[in-house]
């Protein structure tokens, strides 16, 4: 499988322009890369994700989390190494080479401290009635929740 870089667009003030690209990587999409988390859900979806993230702010420039709901709960858009479910996706800048450039996996917040959302991020998912208290305290504490 070959990286695909997708532009995404961003509407303001009436014009549509390329601000930032998410690139679809190899190593979560297949396994067999160590204990790397994988997508299980299409690239279509993969990029909406991102997308979602994006229009709603749920990013700081550097890292940015997403969801894929459905209805009253949430798909599941991964796996972790141990088979276990994911909901939750990060997604990641590549400062380093070119900071308009980002790729994404799905977060496997019980098992790495890393993959837990910040805190201002639960905060607003609690604030838009998009999860619970519960939901954010066991997420912040890593343990398991059913979103």
């Amino acid at each position: 499988m070959c990286v695909i870089n997708v532009p995404i667009l961003i509407q303001t003030n009436n014009t549509t322009n390329i601000s930032t690209y998410y690139t679809c990587l190899p190593q979560h999409r297949t396994s067999g890369y160590g204990n790397r988390s994988i997508w299980i859900i299409s690239l279509v979806d993969e990029v909406e994700c991102f997308r979602l993230c994006f229009r709603r702010n749920w990013h700081n420039g550097i890292v940015g989390w997403g969801l894929k709901p459905n209805g009253s709960s949430f798909d599941v858009v991964g796996r972790n190494a141990l088979n276990d479910e994911l909901k939750l996706a990060k997604f990641v800048n590549n400062v380093v080479t070119n900071n308009h450039n980002w790729h994404g996996y799905p977060a496997d917040y019980r098992n790495n401290p890393q993959d837990r959302p910040m805190t201002w991020i639960l905060l607003l998912w609690r604030n838009n009635n998009i999860i619970t208290k519960t939901h954010m305290r066991r997420i912040k504490k890593g343990q398991e929740c059913r979103l």
